[in-house]
């Protein structure tokens, strides 16, 4: 696990029981799988948690109310595709861009890899499950580009217009 990994999970970790919800960690393979799963087994007590090496992006929008991710270009076009709005942990500066032109269509919420700590990870957690205009914004942006998905001049048209 790298270190962007380790402090995002560390953080996951600590909220993980004073969340009202289901929640999933994707390490992305077998070996950070098994070492998440020792931390976890240490540090979580309501078994509210699943920790998996991968989960199919498909499955992991349409059973989520929340993702919570890196900020790369799948993951952000992904929430606009499934409409699902998210927290972004971005772990560079194309990551950051992207984090920030998703909180600037009020689809998701950044949150700095540097000023990352359990209560900020919480709190923006807290407000994009519980302010529905996350969720009718992701929407709504997903009925504009995908209705006309097939005609190319106006997604162009509809992007440059950001």
């Amino acid at each position: 696990m790298g270190e962007s990994g380790k402090v995002i999970f560390d953080n996951m970790i600590k909220i993980a029981d004073k969340l009202d919800a289901s929640i999933i960690i994707s390490t992305g393979n077998k070996k950070d799988e098994l070492l998440a799963l020792d931390i976890a087994s240490k540090e979580i007590k309501n078994g509210k948690v699943s920790i998996v090496d991968y989960v199919p992006l498909d499955v992991a929008y349409k059973k989520s109310d929340l993702i919570i991710h890196h900020g790369g270009h799948g993951s952000c076009l992904a929430q606009f595709y499934y409409g699902v709005p998210s927290v972004i942990i971005p772990t560079h500066t194309e990551r950051e861009y992207n984090a920030r032109m998703c909180e600037k269509l009020h689809v998701g919420k950044m949150v700095s890899r540097i000023n990352l700590n359990s209560s900020n990870l919480k709190d923006s957690i807290d407000d994009v499950l519980n302010n529905i205009t996350y969720k009718k914004s992701v929407c709504d942006w997903k009925e504009k580009v995908f209705n006309d998905f097939n005609n190319l001049d106006k997604v162009v048209k509809l992007i440059d217009s950001l």
